[in-house]
C-alpha cells in the first residue's frame, strides 16, 4: 500500500474520505488529525497481508482502536494454517507479539494472535513443510539452498531431523557439504539433537555429525561430549579423526587422558548435581532426543529436567570411566548416574528394568555396588542407591549382613533411610537373602518392617500447637483436605504421633510452642529415620512470619505457612510446600502398597520363629493394619503367629466386636484358631468368660456375627484343658432349638 499518494489525497479531500471511512467501518466518529491515521483507514486495505499491516501500523501510530474493524475482517476470513505461517514470516511473531498485548484490541487481539502464533508453530514444523525445504538443499543454485536452510530455522531443533536423514543417506561428498552448511545455519538449538547422534549412528554418519558440532555455537558444552568419541580406545577411525579435528577446532588441542578425565568428571557431576543450566519449557521440562538407526528418523520427548540432567551426566561419566576403567571414584559416578538415570526413566516407584545399567550394575558386584551407596546414602541421590539396592538383592547374600565390627552393615543402615524407596528396596533385599543367624541390627529391620506396616490407609498430618483448639482448627482444615489429621500440644507428643503409623505425610508446628521447643522438635524429627524426610510447616500469624522463617530458612523440606482461615487457603500452601519434596514424594498408594509388601512378608517370617526377630514389637502395626481391608488377611494371619496374649486378644477383639468388615471379622477368628494351636490358649479366665457373654447377647445379631461368635467358642472349647471346669454355656443355642 502506497501511504503517500493516500495521504496527500487524504489532505486534498479535507479528511473527509478517511472520516466517512471510519463510520462505515464501526470507529468512533471523531475527526482524526494525523493525516498518516487517516491515510491508513482510507486504503481500503482487502488482503491478509493488506490488513494485519494496516493494524499493525495503527498500533504503532498509537490510534489501535481504529483497527479493530480490520482485525474483525481478519477473524472472518478463516485463515488455514498455510496462510496463519506466510502472515508471521512475513510480518514476524514480535508483531503478532503487539497485537496480543495492545488493549484496544482485546479480546480479538490475544484470540488473534494466540490463533496465528499457533498456526505457524505447528506448520514450521510439519514433516511436508521440513521435506520440501530440505529437498531444496540439492538445489544447483546456492541461492536457493541458502533461502531453504534460513527458512529451516524457524522448526527451531525439530529442523535436525530431516536434515540428519538426508545426510545418512547422502552419496556425494557436495551433497554432504550442503546439509552440514545447512546443518551450520540453523544454530546452537540443533546442538542437542546433534549430540544425540553420537549415542547412535553409523561411524559415518557420526564423523560428519561431529564436524558440524565443532563449528556450532552453542550453551552445551559440546567440546566436553566429544572427548570420549576422539580418546576411547574402541572408537571408529572415522569418528575419531573427526572428534580429534574438532577438538583442535574449539579447545586448541586434544587433551591429554588425565585432562580428558578431568572435564568429563566435571562436567559430569555438574549435571549430576543440577548445576549446568538446561532449556526448559514453561512446565520445566526438557526436550531429549534420540536418533533412531533403524528408521532413519529423530525422535524426541519432554521429560523433568533432573532426568534429562542426569542423563547427560551419564554420558559423560560413562566415557570418563572408559578412558580408567581401574579409577574407583570415576566407577562410582558411572553406577550412580546410570542407575539414577534408568530408575528416573522408568518410574522411581517401579522396579529397575532390564538394561544396560541394570546389567552394567550386575556385572561390577556386591563390592562396587555397596561403595556406590555409601557414598551417595545420605545424598539426594536416593533414585541410584535404591536401584542398586534392588540389584544387590540379586548379586549378594546374607553374608553382606556381617561387618568386622558389631556396628550394622551398610544393607541395615538403608532399611532404616528417611528414604522410604531406599528403606523398602534394602528391606526386599534383606529379605529375599534369608538371613539364618542373627546378625547386627536385626532389630532395626523388624522394626522397620513394623513401621511400614503400620497404617490406616488414609494421608494422615499432625498439628502441634500450645493452644489445644487453635490444633484442632488447623486440624479440621486439612481434613477438608483428606487428611487423618491428629492433634498434639507438645514437641513430645508430636514426634509419637509423626513417627507411630508410615501413613504421616506432614506435620505443621506452631510457632506458639516457642522458638525453642519448636527448633527441638524439627531436630527430632529430623534425626530419625521415620520421619527425617517429612514435609514441615511451620505456622504463624503474618506478624510471626519472621519467626517462622527463621526456623525454616535452613531446612529444605521446612517452610512459613501464613496461619489460614480456610481450607482454600490451607491447600495452596501445602501444595507449595509438598512441592519441596519433589521426587521423594510418595503417593498414598504407593504407601499402602508398601504396606501390602511389609504385613504379607511378616506373615511369611512370623510363622518360622527365629529367635532373631523379636516379634511381640510388630502387635502394634498389625492392629493397625487390620483396620484396612486389603490387609486385614496377611494381619491377622500375622498376629495368629505371634505367641503373645495381646496377639490373641487382638484377634478376638476384631472378631467379636472391632472391626466393621465381615471378611476382616472372619479372618481374626480363624487367626485366632491357628494361634490356640500353635501357643495354646493366652486369654484370661475373664476374657474367655466374656466370650460366653457376647454370645449369649447375640439372640437377635445376624447370622454372620453369631456364626463368628459361635467359631471363637468353639475354638476355646477345643483347645481347653480336658481337666478343666465348663466356663460357661452356650444359651443362644439352646433357645435356637427349642
Amino acid at each position: 500500500m502506497k501511504y503517500t499518494l493516500l495521504m496527500t489525497g487524504a489532505l486534498i479531500l479535507g479528511m473527509s474520505a478517511p472520516w466517512q471511512t471510519a463510520q462505515v467501518l464501526g470507529q468512533p466518529p471523531e475527526r482524526i488529525l494525523d493525516p498518516t491515521v487517516a491515510a491508513v483507514l482510507g486504503s481500503n486495505p482487502k488482503t491478509p497481508d493488506e490488513l494485519f499491516s494496516s493494524v499493525h501500523l495503527l498500533i504503532r501510530l498509537k490510534h489501535a482502536a481504529h483497527g479493530k474493524a480490520f482485525l474483525a475482517t481478519l477473524q472472518a476470513s478463516n485463515l488455514d494454517e498455510a496462510a496463519f505461517s506466510d502472515l508471521v514470516e512475513r510480518f514476524g511473531s514480535p508483531a503478532f507479539f503487539d497485537v496480543m498485548n495492545e488493549p484496544a484490541l482485546q479480546p480479538e487481539g490475544k484470540q488473534f494472535a494466540e490463533a496465528a502464533l499457533s498456526a505457524a508453530f505447528k506448520h514450521a514444523q510439519s514433516p511436508e513443510r521440513l521435506n520440501a525445504l530440505v529437498a531444496k538443499l540439492s538445489d544447483p543454485s546456492p541461492d536457493v539452498r541458502r533461502r531453504a536452510a534460513l527458512r529451516l530455522r524457524v522448526a527451531g531443533p525439530v529442523a535436525a531431523g530431516p536434515l540428519v536423514a538426508v545426510l545418512a543417506n547422502a552419496a556425494d561428498d557436495e551433497h554432504k557439504a550442503n546439509i552440514r552448511a545447512a546443518l551450520l545455519l540453523q544454530g546452537g538449538a540443533v546442538a542437542p539433537p546433534l549430540l544425540a547422534v553420537l549415542n547412535s549412528g553409523s561411524p559415518e554418519l557420526k564423523g560428519q555429525v561431529i564436524q558440524v558440532l565443532s563449528q556450532l555455537e552453542s550453551e552445551l558444552p559440546v567440546a566436553t561430549f566429544m572427548i570420549g568419541p576422539a580418546l576411547k580406545s574402541d572408537s571408529p577411525p572415522v569418528v575419531k579423526t573427526a572428534a580429534e579435528n574438532g577438538l583442535k577446532e574449539m579447545l586448541g588441542k586434544v587433551p591429554t587422558t588425565e585432562e580428558a578425565v578431568y572435564l568429563l568428571r566435571l562436567r559430569g557431576e555438574q549435571y549430576f548435581e543440577m548445576r549446568q543450566p538446561l532449556q526448559t519449557d514453561l512446565e520445566d521440562k526438557v526436550t531429549v532426543w534420540q536418533w533412531d538407526d533403524g528408521a532413519k528418523e529423530m525422535k524426541s520427548a519432554l521429560v523433568a529436567k533432573d532426568l534429562a540432567s542426569t542423563q547427560w551426566a551419564a554420558q559423560l561419566a560413562a566415557d570418563a570411566f572408559a578412558l580408567t576403567p581401574e579409577n574407583v571414584s570415576l566407577r562410582r559416578l558411572h553406577l550412580a548416574t546410570s542407575l539414577e538415570a534408568a530408575s528416573l526413566a522408568a518410574g522411581e516407584s517401579a522396579a529397575l528394568p532390564d538394561g544396560p545399567a541394570r546389567r552394567a550394575a550386575t556385572a561390577m558386584g556386591s563390592e562396587a555396588l555397596l561403595d556406590m551407596i555409601h557414598h551417595y546414602l545420605n545424598t539426594s541421590h536416593t533414585p541410584a542407591c535404591a536401584a542398586a539396592l534392588q540389584v544387590l538383592k540379586e548379586v549378594g547374600n546374607a553374608d553382606l549382613l556381617f561387618t568386622h565390627d558389631p556396628r550394622a552393615s551398610l544393607t541395615v543402615e538403608a532399611a532404616v533411610n528417611g528414604d522410604r524407596r531406599v528403606r523398602l528396596a534394602a528391606l526386599q533385599a534383606i529379605v529375599a537373602w534369608k538371613p539364618d543367624r542373627p546378625y547386627p541390627g536385626a532389630n532395626f529391620v523388624q522394626n522397620s518392617l513394623g513401621f511400614l506396616a503400620s497404617t490406616l490407609g488414609l494421608p494422615r498430618a499432625v498439628v502441634a500447637d500450645a493452644r489445644a483448639d487453635e490444633a484442632r482448627r488447623l486440624a479440621s482444615l486439612l481434613a477438608g483436605m483428606g487428611y487423618d489429621a491428629e492433634v498434639a500440644t507438645n514437641g513430645r507428643d508430636l514426634f509419637k504421633l509423626a513417627a507411630e503409623r508410615s501413613d504421616c505425610e506432614l506435620v505443621l508446628i506452631s510457632v506458639n510452642l516457642g522458638h525453642v521447643w519448636t527448633e527441638i522438635a524439627l531436630r527430632e524429627l529430623r534425626k530419625d529415620g521415620r520421619t527425617s524426610l517429612m514435609p514441615v510447616g511451620i505456622v504463624g500469624s503474618p506478624d510471626e512470619k519472621l519467626r517462622a522463617r527463621a526456623v525454616a530458612h535452613e531446612d529444605d523440606l521446612t517452610a512459613p505457612i501464613i496461619r489460614p482461615n480456610d481450607t482454600a487457603g490451607m491447600k495452596l500452601q501445602i501444595d507449595l510446600l509438598m512441592q519441596q519434596v519433589g521426587r521423594r514424594r510418595v503417593s498414598t498408594e504407593e504407601r499402602l502398597a508398601q504396606s501390602a509388601w511389609a504385613v504379607a512378608t511378616l506373615n511369611e517370617m512370623t510363622k518360622t520363629q527365629h529367635p532373631m526377630y523379636d516379634w511381640k514389637r510388630i502387635e502394634h502395626p498389625l492392629s493397625l493394619a487390620l483396620l484396612v481391608p486389603s490387609l486385614a488377611p496377611d494381619a491377622a494371619a500375622c498376629l495368629g503367629h505371634i505367641g503373645t496374649p495381646g496377639a490373641q486378644t487382638t484377634l478376638v477383639e476384631f472378631a467379636s466386636v472391632g472391626a466393621t468388615q465381615l471378611a476382616t471379622r472372619k479372618a481374626a477368628a480363624a487367626a485366632f484358631a491357628d494361634a490356640t494351636k500353635r501357643w495354646r490358649i493366652l486369654l484370661t479366665t475373664q476374657q474367655i468368660l466374656l466370650q460366653y457373654s457376647r454370645y449369649n447377647a447375640s439372640e437377635n445379631a445376624d447370622a454372620d456375627s453369631q456364626a463368628i461368635l459361635a467359631s471363637i467358642l468353639d475354638t476355646l472349647e477345643a483347645n481347653l484343658p480336658k481337666s478343666a471346669p465348663p466356663m460357661s454355656t452356650r444359651r443362644v443355642e439352646e433357645t435356637t432349638s427349642r
